[in-house]
């Protein structure tokens, strides 16, 4: 918001310059972001007074105008303006101003005819865009004053850069009212004056959507005088609002709504039917905006209407059908209160944002309709004269927002800033910011402000009593911090642990967002149900992710692009799995591999990656939580993997987690080059950790038997270990797969896998019919179990 700080200083005025009180606002949270001067340097730019004019002889558009600036003699000024006229009072450049253009004024000859100066347009003086004559000035501008003294333009303007909670700062008078509160200075309003009736017109409100519009204001005003026109100070408090000059009653409109923060409408009375609703749309309605475009309205949207039809999109912008014109003699006058989220989004979905719609989203105080009402109908009678009709004031009263309550403790101010705040300085703080304040227990009761809806809980008022002391005024004190070592389980893998472990094999850690497309996501998880996002960033980030692996392929096809051929990442963090009515959200660790095996080198032929390099990779990681006998690798299918070419994980028989090749589908889809290798495992196995155990080495030989094994050629290596292990016990020492045979002279559909098993007894020595019975058990167990026979 822009704002005059002269017009900001007549409500509230404290004993600081421009840098102090910008710092004095900016750091109780009203940010000031620019401050810009009120205009360029206008000296040698006087008042004066165009006392006869006669026509240029030599130019039929031209005048000879002899000005009185207060001196002896009149100056003899040439000008082309339509309006220079007899009587009226103008800005006067002397010969030697130079005007912000660069124009640098000097005696000089038009046509023939001396020219002692120039008379100036708004537009050269850079007040405004307009430039349809030169600027008239008041007729009690006294002549030779500064035209820079004479318009205040020894002026700021304060950009003002408010945080949506401050809504009630979007007006000089919200703006003086803080100002006032936290510098201490006494706050000055105008009197508003109450405009009695002089006619009985009045229009009916009807509040149909009495839940979005509990009150609506409005008043008729008869007779206005259609060619007044705005007086230059208006147009100069506006325009240093940033807000351009349109006309009498709308600039009237808007100057309210800076001056007060209600926005304000006015109606053609002539273009009214009937009686005025506030209601939602009907199906099929649309509505010609005052901007000329034409609008197909949504049933959610609020709108004015009469008995034809929408007039306004409600808390947005008013119908040019029922606008106000240069005819206009009688209008209708609206202020109305809307609930901010009944207009939070509204004008986005109509492509607009104005200052209306900018006020009634944060939200607008509830108590000054009728204010604005009276406002609005002061300046229009005083400077277009008109007749006044009763104010109709219709209002839901059990809708309206009530006063915020809160109950705190004033101990709790010295808590939460880290210094002692008295309770008299509390609630003097409290009181200057409108805030009712009833003290007399230990627990206060306070009521805030209608216009402070964002004060809610007891922090709110913790941080209005830091704004108004200053930030800068909280003492910096390094908290006090008794350190206490935290018990570590020696059972439990931090995930740093594991990160490290991956770092260890060459891996390097990625970070991807947490929501990813939602076509891309079911590429991966084709029956996962997604989480949508409420607000999302852009629809290719608008689902939450069901597994990390979209992220991480997105990554090495981000990387391939740009000449990276070996990729090795991993990644940590939380998916998001809804299951039934409850949302799951597991901690995993993924990791994808593409490229070679290893760097580029002399003594070393590149080769590409392949499903045992990431395996070994994952057995590794296995291998950090001590139970690696705990993990097995089962064939398995999943969606986003190549068939035959993946596999689960278990943890004691129970899944946590898939490797495997990138299906080439998806491959093909993402345009990957070469093969990708990725798996995906739950972090919580992961940090259960079986804690070493000192063990003496045996004094006892372990013996060796190796078996040749005919098993079904789908037979993993993993089942086989299971298998033996479980029927060999204890006394199994080491247990390898060394070889792995397949021939025609084989049966059909059969492969020889050969296995060596260390047996030994840490307290004897094992006799050779010990042994035999634990080799017979293993093959027993393997032929009922898996139809493995011993390869004669």
């Amino acid at each position: 918001m822009l704002i005059s700080e002269l017009w900001l200083r007549e409500w509230a005025n404290p004993e600081l310059d421009s840098p102090e009180l910008c710092e004095r606002l900016t750091l109780a949270g009203l940010e000031i972001g620019t401050v810009a001067p009120a205009s360029a340097n206008l000296d040698k730019v006087i008042v004066g007074q165009i006392i006869a004019t006669s026509r240029h002889p030599d130019a039929d558009r031209l005048q000879l105008c002899q000005v009185d600036i207060g001196s002896e003699l009149p100056l003899s000024i040439v000008c082309g303006a339509p309006n220079a006229r007899e009587g009226i009072k103008v800005a006067v450049a002397q010969v030697g101003a130079k005007l912000p253009s660069g124009l640098k004024i000097k005696k000089s000859k038009i046509r023939g005819e001396v020219s002692l100066g120039m008379l100036c347009s708004s537009s050269e003086l850079e007040l405004d865009e307009q430039n349809a004559g030169i600027l008239e000035l008041d007729t009690d501008a006294p002549l030779g004053k500064s035209i820079t003294s004479h318009l205040q333009l020894d002026d700021n303007i304060l950009e003002v850069e408010l945080t949506p909670n401050r809504g009630d700062c979007l007006s000089a008078k919200g703006l003086g009212r803080d100002l006032a509160a936290i510098t201490g200075v006494t706050f000055t309003a105008p009197e508003i004056p109450s405009i009695e009736p002089s006619i009985d017109d009045k229009l009916e409100v009807i509040l149909t959507a009495d839940q979005a519009c509990p009150r609506y204001v409005g008043r008729v005003i008869r007779g206005i005088n259609p060619t007044a026109t705005t007086p230059l100070w208006m147009r100069e408090r506006l325009r240093r609002s940033g807000i351009r000059s349109l006309s009498l009653l709308v600039d009237i409109a808007n100057y309210v709504m800076i001056e007060i923060g209600q926005p304000m409408h006015a109606f053609d009375l002539a273009k009214l039917q009937g009686s005025v609703q506030v209601r939602f749309a009907k199906p099929d309605e649309s509505l010609e905006l005052l901007n000329g475009e034409t609008k197909q309205l949504a049933e959610s949207l609020l709108v004015i209407a009469d008995n034809r039809g929408p007039i306004a999109a409600a808390g947005i912008m008013g119908g040019l059908d029922s606008a106000v014109g240069k005819q206009t003699t009688d209008i209708f006058l609206e202020s109305a209160w809307f609930n901010p989220s009944t207009i939070a989004g509204r004008a986005r979905q109509l492509g607009l944002h104005t200052d209306a719609s900018h006020r009634f989203e944060r939200g607008v105080d509830p108590a000054i309709q009728r204010e604005a009402i009276e406002r609005a109908s002061q300046l229009i009678t005083s400077l277009a004269g008109g007749a006044c009709g009763p104010v109709v004031d219709q209002q839901h009263t059990d809708k309206m927002p009530a006063n915020p309550k809160v109950e705190f403790k004033p101990e709790l101010i010295s808590k939460r800033l880290g210094m002692d705040v008295d309770n008299h300085r509390i609630a003097t703080i409290l009181t200057n910011l409108g805030i009712e304040v009833d003290n007399q227990r230990s627990q206060w009761a306070v009521v805030a402000p209608s216009w402070r809806f964002d004060i809610e809980i007891p922090a709110d008022l913790v941080e209005e009593i830091a704004r108004v002391i200053g930030y800068d005024a909280i003492p910096s004190v390094m908290p006090s911090l008794d350190p206490i070592m935290q018990p570590l389980s020696d059972g439990l893998n931090s995930i740093d642990r594991l990160a490290s472990t991956m770092v260890d094999r060459d891996y390097q850690q990625a970070i991807t967002y947490s929501f990813v497309d939602p076509d891309l996501q079911q590429l991966f998880e084709p029956d996962a149900v997604a989480i949508k996002l409420l607000n999302p960033l852009s629809a290719d980030m608008s689902v939450m992710r069901y597994s990390i692996w979209p992220g991480l392929v997105n990554a090495v096809r981000f990387n391939q692009n740009r000449q990276q051929s070996r990729i090795r990442l991993f990644e940590y963090g939380q998916v998001f799995k809804p299951i039934d009515k409850e949302l799951l959200q597991p901690t995993v660790i993924s990791a994808i591999i593409s490229g070679t095996k290893q760097t580029e080198s002399w003594n070393e032929k590149a080769r590409p990656v392949d499903f045992y390099d990431l395996k070994g990779d994952l057995e590794h990681l296995l291998a950090a939580t001590g139970r690696q006998k705990d993990f097995t690798f089962v064939g398995g299918a999943h969606p986003a993997l190549h068939p035959g070419r993946s596999a689960l994980v278990l943890d004691q028989g129970k899944p946590i987690g898939s490797i495997g090749e990138l299906h080439p589908r998806i491959a093909s889809k993402l345009q990957v080059s070469g093969k990708c290798y990725l798996f995906e495992l739950m972090v919580e196995p992961l940090q259960r950790r079986k804690v070493p155990q000192y063990q003496s080495v045996s004094k006892f030989p372990t013996l060796r038997r190796d078996l040749a094994l005919l098993v079904d050629e789908s037979q993993s290596a993993g089942e086989i270990e299971h298998v033996v292990r479980e029927a060999a016990g204890d006394r199994l020492q080491n247990y390898r797969l060394f070889d792995v045979y397949r021939d025609q002279s084989l049966p059909e559909g059969k492969k020889s896998v050969a296995i060596g098993l260390d047996i030994g007894d840490p307290n004897k020595t094992m006799a050779d019919d010990e042994i035999d019975q634990i080799i017979a058990a293993v093959l027993a167990a393997l032929d009922s179990k898996l139809e493995a026979q011993l390869r004669e």
